[in-house]
């Protein structure tokens, strides 16, 4: 009859607080929730400074304290499902009562004397429940247990369900600094011994400590602490920075201590077994019927109290989030706190703000910010972005390659970087000189970074030098690791990288023309009037047409449209098909003698007659015409956005608009203009017959700076990077792009009669002496 008016009484206090109004607003708190929901006979609560005798339901809150006098007993609810039964003759302090915003606990209760009998909610990754005593520390692992302590007595759990991690407790350690832990050996050492003592205590287990024993220790432990420790660090405080030989003596005084505290704690228990030696905790393979009764009527109580929320249609709102990631492996962290792999479930507090961070090797970082009503429920599915995939290979497989100053293997390494973020490879390799770079990868993005390593010795400026007979004026042409070069006794020939013959032509006429390539046809133009197209593989022809006049000072066709567009010296301009029908044909005034550009379905060029032309592309029908104040020879337009720059005899450099043909701006060098300009980086580069190189500002025609060589300047400048290269009487130079500095020159013993041919760190040119000659930009010695 007893047992049945607890169930009802019980039944009736619970039923009220599942009934509570979940209409009102919670409150984002980081503190949890207790209540005592069931109490009989004499049970005293102290929530200040004195005790209180509870005679119905009562909510409690962090450090409250629970004493229960004879044949008396109350249940506790702390949280949402952590039941605990404070029985008899109990004293039970509420230690820590923690709850965050994502639901997970962190609970701690201390039982000074008594019995509890505990059924904790099912712990969820970051979740804690701990019972002290002062003897002893149980963590549950479980679900349903029992922990006792008696003074001069026993301490004692029992384990009805699941596991609980026991561990004896000194609670002179708890209470020390860390620093002043770490300064004496004997308390470092009594602290490893105490971490040494911890038991698993599974199902059906019951596991003791002596308290009488385990209590006296932790007397003396705490008497030593309290006269030598105290003493020793009171006099280090103690003396003045001034006061060396005070000071000394505080040290000789604290290793007094430590030898003091050492001999006191070789007699104590804990510090004569060896490891993994347990001598105070013993276990018992039992669980005595009381304890399980207990259990039993905790989860009848339990049970009951449901049933009859059910029955009365009581729900209780639910507050749950599922975080799903498709990674098993995945890390899943709620408000920079880790709570598990691949899935979780949380309860968190209504209204509060959820950061999720879901972290796993090859994937970009998922971030989501999430809030949820009372009793809401719902699921985030992580949808994971690949990382971006860099591959790093060497030339010398024993390189030593260190990602982010982490060392990452020999030779290769493979690296899955976070998108849109810097990353450092550093490769060391004896021999070489340290290699260095940064790369930023894009999401999803997969790259192989081939490392050119510099030997420590430089080389000679000069690659190799090869004879062909006469010489040459027309630029190289590079195409394909062909080199085609057209000499000034009517030869055009093909050679490799390394200057060895392939093929050549003898056209026996003087060639004055640039070939173009285009689709592995060579195109040229003799000075007699024969345009030709050439097999690039072999030098065979595929076939010849006679036009009017030649193309001289280097001028070349054009391909554009899948068409060739030509412009005479005697002043007519073609547009032929790639098998080489005539199209249409349109005659000009005056001679051309430069190349013209095509774009926007018009055709631009420089004439004699002192006239810059836009043609139409469909018929060669004049659009307009500008006029300047010289004739244009050998200086080739050049277009970039809406203008077109080209340079006169006259030594004037124009800027003209597209659309409209009119002057934009112009610039006055001091001698005539052969050299074709180039633009790069809003600046516009060309020579002059002055010997300067000049870098004008592509919009407004202002000097950015000029660069003197010392002869004339006729050829084109090329450009690579933030380096012009540019030929100039017998030398070469290499200017920077933005200041305009010499970074080197050679010097060659004949003329430099062409421009400069660029590719990669070899530099093409011809020379006076019939020469055809290859240079390296940079004299460090990369292996790749």
């Amino acid at each position: 009859m007893k047992r049945f008016l607890v169930y009802v009484i019980g039944i009736f206090l619970l039923g009220t607080i599942l009934s509570c109004d979940n209409k009102a607003k919670k409150k984002i708190s980081t503190v949890n929730k207790a209540k005592i929901v069931f109490l009989i006979g004499d049970v005293k609560v102290k929530k200040t400074g004195s005790w209180a005798v509870v005679k119905e339901k009562i909510e409690l809150t962090e450090g409250n304290e629970i004493k229960t006098g004879p044949s008396s007993q109350c249940n506790i609810v702390i949280g949402k499902d952590s039941f605990v039964t404070v029985k008899e003759k109990s004293h039970l302090i509420l230690a820590t009562l923690f709850r965050d915003v994502t639901g997970i606990e962190n609970n701690a209760l201390e039982l000074k004397v008594g019995k509890t009998v505990l059924n904790p909610k099912k712990l969820l990754k970051g979740d804690s429940f701990k019972v002290k005593t002062p003897t002893a520390i149980a963590a549950v692992r479980g679900t349903q247990f029992v922990v006792e302590s008696q003074p001069r007595g026993k301490m004692k759990v029992a384990v009805i369900e699941g596991k609980v991690e026991l561990k004896r407790r000194i609670p002179a350690l708890e209470k020390m600094k860390k620093e002043v832990l770490s300064d004496y050996e004997a308390l470092k050492n009594l602290k490893e011994k105490a971490d040494q003592e911890v038991l698993i205590v599974d199902k059906d287990q019951s596991a003791f400590i002596n308290n009488k024993v385990a209590e006296e220790e932790n007397r003396v432990v705490e008497e030593a602490i309290n006269k030598h420790v105290a003493e020793a660090v009171s006099d280090s405080r103690g003396a003045g920075k001034e006061d060396v030989n005070e000071k000394k003596s505080a040290a000789v005084r604290k290793d007094l201590s430590d030898r003091s505290l050492k001999k006191i704690f070789s007699g104590l228990n804990i510090m004569k077994k060896k490891k993994s030696e347990l001598k105070e905790i013993e276990v018992s393979e039992n669980v005595v019927i009381e304890d399980k009764n207990d259990i039993k009527e905790l989860n009848d109580f339990i049970n009951r109290v449901k049933e009859k929320a059910d029955k009365d249609g009581i729900e209780e709102k639910v507050t749950e989030l599922t975080i799903i990631s498709p990674e098993e492996k995945s890390r899943i962290y709620v408000n920079s706190k880790y709570l598990g792999d691949g899935r979780i479930v949380l309860n968190p507090v209504p209204g509060a703000e959820l950061k999720i961070k879901i972290v796993t090797g090859k994937y970009e970082d998922f971030f989501s910010e999430i809030i949820l009503k009372e009793g809401e429920k719902r699921s985030v599915r992580a949808k994971l972005l690949k990382r971006p995939k860099l591959r790093i290979v060497t030339p010398v497989k024993y390189s030593r390659i260190y990602i982010n100053s982490e060392y990452a293997g020999r030779g290769k390494a493979v690296y899955f970087p976070r998108a849109n973020t810097p990353v450092d490879i550093e490769i060391v390799t004896r021999g070489f000189k340290k290699y260095k770079s940064e790369v930023v990868l894009k999401p999803g993005e997969e790259r192989d970074l081939k490392a050119e390593l510099e030997k420590v010795e430089k080389l000679e400026r000069v690659k190799w030098r090869e004879k062909l007979g006469s010489s040459l004026a027309i630029k190289p042409v590079y195409y394909k690791n062909r080199l085609i070069v057209v000499t000034n006794d009517g030869y055009l020939i093909a050679m490799n990288k390394d200057g060895k013959r392939i093929w050549r032509i003898n056209f026996k006429r003087r060639i004055e023309s640039t070939p173009v390539i285009y689709k592995n046809n060579l195109y040229v133009v003799s000075n007699n009037g024969n345009f030709y197209s050439i097999k690039l593989r072999n030098g065979k022809r595929n076939w010849k047409r006679k036009i009017y006049g030649s193309l001289l000072f280097g001028s070349k066709p054009v391909i554009a449209y899948g068409n060739i567009f030509l412009a005479t010296s005697y002043g007519r301009v073609y547009n032929f098909s790639l098998d080489g029908t005539v199209l249409w044909q349109k005659d000009i005034a005056s001679g051309i003698y430069s190349t013209p550009v095509v774009k926007d379905d018009k055709i631009f060029m420089g004439v004699e007659d002192h006239n810059i032309y836009a043609l139409s592309v469909k018929d060669g029908s004049v659009l307009w015409k500008y006029t300047v104040d010289s004739r244009m020879v050998s200086s080739s337009p050049v277009i970039s956005g809406s203008t077109l720059f080209i340079g006169c005899y006259s030594g004037t450099f124009y800027a003209i608009d597209l659309n409209s043909g009119k002057e934009k701006w112009s610039y006055k060098t001091g001698d005539s203009i052969f050299s074709s300009p180039v633009v790069k980086n809003n600046s516009v580069i060309f020579g002059s017959n002055d010997g300067y190189l000049y870098s004008l500002s592509a919009g407004n025609g202002a000097l950015l700076w000029k660069f003197r060589t010392g002869k004339k300047i006729q050829s084109k400048p090329s450009v690579k990077g933030n380096t012009i290269y540019i030929t100039s009487g017998k030398k070469i130079f290499a200017i920077n792009l933005r200041s305009g500095r010499k970074q080197w020159q050679h010097r060659f013993d004949d003329k430099v009669r062409t421009s400069a041919t660029v590719v990669g760190n070899d530099i093409y040119l011809g020379l006076d002496s019939g020469e055809i000659t290859s240079v390296r930009d940079s004299l460090k010695n990369i292996y790749k």
